[in-house]
């Protein structure tokens, strides 16, 4: 826990508030708004709309797209949107070029999946392997609720391809695992992140 703090102190010395980016444009991430949640969760910007994971250095958005957080319920307000892959990639290809938030890798979404059943610490949140899903007695949806409450039991998108496929990968929060062989088709919703660094 204590190598989570000290990341987590680094990190938003360098990205909170700066005012500086290195990537022309892409705004610098908010300050930090309050204590972190689950040690390693902190929350970012004065609506909190924002979470900094301090042990990926990953920024998500707390809300699917289509939904606004809202920091006097701490919940998601709206209806979240679902897209096609395309749409969905589209999509993210503008948006980053604006705020530098995009469509996830599976392996970055995957950082997310809270299996309850065995990860008994923050640290060990999202360290299961692509091929591994919770247990049966995880809770479900598997990720941390309080943190992200609207993302609900089923299949967001990642930008990820399943390999030797033309089918895409997301990970399905039901089940705490990676969903393979997605139709381009198919809609599904999005949650969005950034490096807490612009790349």
């Amino acid at each position: 826990m204590k190598k989570i703090a000290l990341v987590s102190t680094l990190l938003l010395a360098a990205c909170g508030g700066s005012g500086s980016s290195s990537d022309e444009g892409i705004p610098p991430l908010p300050a930090a708004n309050g204590e972190p949640i689950d040690v390693r969760y902190q929350p970012l910007g004065e609506d909190a709309s924002i979470i900094l994971d301090v042990q990926t250095q990953l920024a998500w958005q707390r809300c699917p797209k289509g939904m606004s957080w809202s920091n006097a319920t701490s919940q998601c307000d709206g209806q979240a949107e679902l897209l096609s892959w395309e749409n969905a990639n589209g999509f993210s290809q503008t948006h980053v070029l604006e705020t530098g938030f995009r469509l996830p890798t599976a392996e970055e979404l995957a950082t997310l999946i809270y299996c309850s059943d065995r990860h008994v610490s923050a640290e060990l949140i999202g360290s299961d392997t692509l091929t591994q899903s919770c247990g049966a007695s995880a809770q479900s949806p598997a990720i941390k609720t309080v943190v992200f409450p609207a993302v609900e039991q089923r299949t967001y998108w990642s930008s990820s391809a399943t390999p030797g496929s033309e089918t895409k990968r997301g990970i399905n929060f039901a089940l705490g695992a990676v969903s393979n062989s997605n139709s381009v088709l198919s809609e599904y919703p999005v949650l969005l992140v950034r490096e807490a660094e612009p790349q």
